[in-house]
């Protein structure tokens, strides 16, 4: 997206399926693709300028597409048992037994 705009040049919908496909290996659907374009494409021109694109991903969490951070190592594992603790407290208690 930046050579185009570094270029000043906007980017149409067949080049915007070219870089979906480089960037996540998979080609799209022509549905999904054109619904996707349509989302960047602000203004309606069927052109995606450098500012549209930015401007999308800056409020994406706004619309609950943020990604979470990785979890470090030592995150993971006491994630791992908390949920297995969880898991046990459930069986328990399905069992007809509690824990303390």
């Amino acid at each position: 997206m930046q050579m185009f705009s570094l270029a000043h040049r906007p980017v149409r919908l067949a080049e915007f399926r070219r870089a979906v496909t480089v960037a996540t290996g998979q080609e799209l659907s022509d549905n999904i693709l054109d619904a996707v374009f349509k989302i960047f494409d602000l203004d309606g021109d069927e052109c995606l300028s450098h500012g549209e694109f930015l401007g999308v991903m800056k409020n994406r969490m706004h619309r609950g597409l943020w990604v979470p951070q990785q979890l470090s190592i030592q995150e993971y594992w006491k994630c791992v048992k908390k949920e297995s603790i969880k898991g046990v407290k459930e069986v328990w208690k399905q069992a007809g037994k509690g824990l303390s």
